[in-house]
């Protein structure tokens, strides 16, 4: 499935190309077979081997994480047009859009299992697989092409007139904002996590504030966990609240057992309840 860029590309009078950074298609691993998009070729013939296939199962519920932005447009024309209804709603699948802000929280609703397919970059894309050793997510299918747009003030016409400027981007380390500092370094101009460099990037255009401490290192993994138990308590303590970050879903269920034990009021914020953490 794809999308033509061609009318966005008119609209916007002050542009400058930044280079390839289009949206895929990704499925996690597990999903019904059923989940296969149609292909726009004929239907072959049924053959003696094709014929005795046995049929498939039919996954009850697609749950479909999209983005609600111009760069992830197939997302968003399918779910107008309802394709994926008219494909799957006849084999007894019922669908469900999930609304998502960033590639990493789409790859942790992946991870704990919240949603079966998605629309999302290719740099978040190749996290997931990575970070998984390919068990977590297929991609199935290129969704747009024909590259991203940097959309500037009158006046800014050149790359030499970016020398200086501050430019935002999404969020620090997903698809656009990689392109962006690709495409900068290429065209000499330096950029940096931490701000300042000859382009400065948004968000992060200020040094960073927080103090960085030394690690602490634990030789089993319940050690580590009490000694968050104990942070926790004492700054509940003294009143203060504290946002715990774990690398994945299941640590993150470890750690609210342990504070249910320990009678300390908190909220879980992870892929299984996303709905929740966009409330808050």
């Amino acid at each position: 499935m794809s999308l033509s860029i061609n009318p966005v590309r008119r609209a916007v009078r002050h542009a400058i190309a930044i280079g390839a950074a289009g949206a895929v298609l990704t499925v996690g691993i597990g999903t019904s077979q059923a989940l296969a998009a149609p292909t726009p070729s004929p239907t072959p013939t049924p053959t003696a081997s094709t014929a005795t296939l046995p049929k498939l199962p039919t996954a009850p519920k697609v749950r479909i994480g999209f983005f609600a932005n111009l760069t992830h447009a197939p997302a968003l024309v399918a779910q107008q047009l309802r394709l994926f209804e008219q494909n799957l709603n006849r084999e007894g699948t019922q669908v469900e859009y999930v609304l998502f802000n960033a590639g990493p929280a789409v790859i942790e609703a992946m991870k704990g299992g919240a949603i079966d397919v998605a629309y999302i970059g290719p740099n978040p894309s190749i996290t997931g697989y990575n970070s998984t050793n390919g068990t977590l997510l297929k991609v199935v299918s290129g969704a747009t092409s024909g590259g991203a747009y940097l959309v500037v003030k009158p006046g800014i016409n050149t790359v030499a007139d970016l020398r200086g400027k501050e430019i935002a981007t999404p969020q620090l380390g997903n698809t656009q904002d990689v392109a962006l500092r690709s495409w900068l370094k290429d065209q000499g101009l330096r950029t940096s996590i931490a701000g300042g460099g000859d382009v400065t990037v948004i968000p992060t255009n200020r040094p960073v504030a927080r103090l960085d401490e030394n690690d602490r290192i634990y030789k089993t993994r319940r050690e580590k966990l009490a000694a968050a138990i104990d942070e926790i308590k004492a700054s509940h303590g003294r009143g203060q609240p504290i946002l715990v970050g774990t690398a994945s879903v299941e640590s993150s269920e470890v750690l609210s057992r342990m504070l249910k034990r320990e009678k300390i009021p908190h909220t879980v914020l992870n892929a299984k309840f996303h709905m929740q953490e966009a409330e808050i």
